[in-house]
């Protein structure tokens, strides 16, 4: 069956104005939040951004690819290709990175990183990545499951209100694994301003939250543009709680591989 490769071929020649920002193309701004861009994508948007195909010629420039897990043990090497095709594609290559944030701290317990991708048209997506190898990672995932917050999701809140947006923007706010939680977390306690501007928050098989959140008045409100995504066989996403419908996405894989969204199988958009 077909996946994200595949609905690069078919939908890479489509701008967005000619087919507006979908479920697909969340899953893959969100899986290109676990390449490492650091020194290629701005950390201040206000200091610059480089376009898609710009940033891909520069990290496979100066990147050993070559290694079977270039990116760590959890991340799927396709990733990169991905990554390598969308700098082709019309839809994908001239659309600017920013924002850039990759921040690991044992102390404060705190794996968290984001990225920020400016479409036509006044619309920004803002993709947190989910879990790496980190210790810190690992560690801050358990404690998701008996915190009313963790250091992450305050961070993804703070990211949000950080951004550059005027009252005509369309926000779109996504994450996988547990980079679903802080899309949504993040969207729910981010500032009535910036909540106002969501067009759409994406969770990919990302874990649930606690039942004080999902009963809180700004989750409710944001409730119809929260769209939750998990494999038929999702273990990850249905931890915690969830108070929305989620949709059911077919995989090519099995029980737990089935995390992997590059195994997800696609339709149009």
């Amino acid at each position: 069956m077909a996946n994200l490769f595949d609905y690069l071929e078919w939908r890479g020649d489509l701008s967005f104005a000619q087919s507006p920002v979908n479920e697909v193309d969340s899953l893959i701004f969100c899986l290109l939040s676990y390449v490492d861009l650091d020194g290629i994508v701005p950390a201040d948007p206000k200091k610059g951004r480089i376009t898609v195909r710009a940033a891909a010629a520069e990290y496979f420039f100066t990147h050993d690819t070559t290694p079977i897990r270039p990116l760590g043990l959890i991340v799927p090497a396709d990733t990169l290709t991905l990554f390598r095709r969308m700098a082709k594609y019309p839809r994908f290559r001239d659309l600017e990175l920013t924002g850039y944030v990759n921040e690991v701290s044992e102390e404060r317990g705190m794996q968290f990183s984001a990225l920020t991708v400016r479409l036509p048209g006044e619309q920004l997506f803002v993709a947190f990545r989910g879990t790496d190898d980190t210790i810190v990672g690992w560690r801050e995932d358990f404690n998701l499951s008996h915190m009313e917050e963790v250091p992450s999701q305050r961070m993804a809140a703070e990211y949000l209100n950080r951004l550059d947006m005027t009252p005509d923007t369309a926000l779109y706010v996504g994450g996988h694994s547990k980079g679903g939680n802080l899309a949504v977390w993040g969207a729910v306690h981010a500032e009535e301003v910036v909540r106002r501007l969501m067009a759409a928050v994406y969770s990919h098989d990302g874990p649930g939250f606690s039942e004080g959140t999902v009963q809180s008045d700004a989750y409710r409100t944001l409730s119809d543009r929260i769209h939750i995504l998990l494999p038929d066989d999702s273990l990850v996403g249905l931890l915690l709680e969830h108070d929305e419908e989620y949709a059911i996405v077919k995989s090519n894989r099995k029980g737990l591989f089935q995390h992997d969204g590059l195994s997800w199988e696609v339709l149009g958009g």
